[in-house]
């Protein structure tokens, strides 16, 4: 009977163990999984880098700086999953709302004759944006596109006065109107 109990005891924990190693395998796969995925949205934060105008990437740099390079292998990474899903989701929220939202700034730009200048940009998310500075004949303006080399800007003058009317409009200094303004599509 002694045996027949002990024989039981091993079966319950022959059962036991095989439980665990089912459980374990459902764990590895969902984590396997997890880190597919944060890998994923990783390789498309890396691929959305160059379109972020600059003040966006100092903005969300140190979440970017956080993230594994691009093709790093899996030993090579230090972080945990959820340190790399919290960096990508705050890089990729605060993309989203830039994104979605039409943003003015004073920055400085530099020219095509080599000079600097203080500019007012008003970003029409990462589609398009335009920039203006200066009355009269010392008028400048363009604009500029994201590409994967970062954004380029082009010097566009003849528009000073409607980007201006544009970027004053959208403050409330002005009352709105419909405006004709230059749109390139890539």
């Amino acid at each position: 009977a002694d045996t027949e109990e002990e024989q039981g005891k091993v079966t319950e924990l022959d059962k036991e163990r095989d439980k665990l190693k089912q459980r374990d395998a459902e764990l590895e796969k969902t984590a396997n999984a997890q880190k597919a995925g944060v890998t994923k949205l990783e390789e498309r934060v890396h691929k959305l880098w160059p379109l972020l105008p600059d003040f966006l990437k100092i903005d969300v740099g140190g979440q970017y700086e956080r993230l594994p390079k691009a093709g790093a292998k899996e030993d090579e990474i230090k972080s945990s999953v959820s340190e790399r899903y919290l960096n990508v989701l705050v890089v990729l929220t605060k993309v989203n709302k830039f994104h979605t939202d039409i943003t003015i700034l004073n920055e400085r730009r530099k020219l095509k004759d080599g000079s600097e200048m203080e500019v007012e940009t008003i970003y029409f998310g990462l589609a398009a944006a335009y920039f203006a500075a200066g009355e009269g004949e010392s008028a400048v303006a363009g604009m500029g596109l994201p590409s994967p080399k970062g954004w380029e800007w082009e010097e566009l003058p003849e528009i000073a006065p409607i980007i201006k009317s544009t970027i004053a409009m959208n403050k409330g200094g002005e009352l709105a109107e419909f405006v004709n303004i230059p749109v390139t599509v890539r």
